[in-house]
């Protein structure tokens, strides 16, 4: 079974917050852009991660490592402009999950369909 959210953020905020820009995470739309979703699954192992809105329309993303303790959670405003980012443990999770972004948007976005997975029916 996994920890419970408070159970893995038992310090907060965690490292100081860090100004960032994670535009590929802020343009998602959490029910519909899951090639951004599974490129960070693959590059970035032993995470799980969950990306939304709040109620007042800032998108919110968490990332926990199920190896340790160690979490990231960034926070940027409905209109746009510089989110912040906050991460705890030995593992810097943000600074892995934004070389996956980096790496996705170098590449041209590639789609699901280009990483040779292959799925079929039993």
């Amino acid at each position: 079974m996994w920890p419970t959210y408070e159970d893995h953020v038992t310090t907060w905020p965690g490292s100081a917050g860090t100004v960032v820009q994670p535009d590929q995470l802020a343009d998602a739309d959490a029910d519909t852009d899951t090639d951004i979703e599974i490129v960070i699954g693959l590059a970035v192992p032993h995470i799980t991660h969950i990306t939304f809105r709040e109620e007042d329309g800032t998108g919110a993303a968490w990332f926990y490592s199920r190896n340790d303790r160690s979490w990231a959670g960034v926070r940027w405003p409905e209109e746009g402009g510089p989110g912040t980012v906050y991460q705890y443990g030995p593992q810097r999770l943000w600074d892995a999950v934004e070389a996956a972004c980096s790496w996705w948007e170098e590449q041209g976005r590639p789609g699901l369909d280009c990483f040779g997975l292959t799925v079929t029916q039993r």
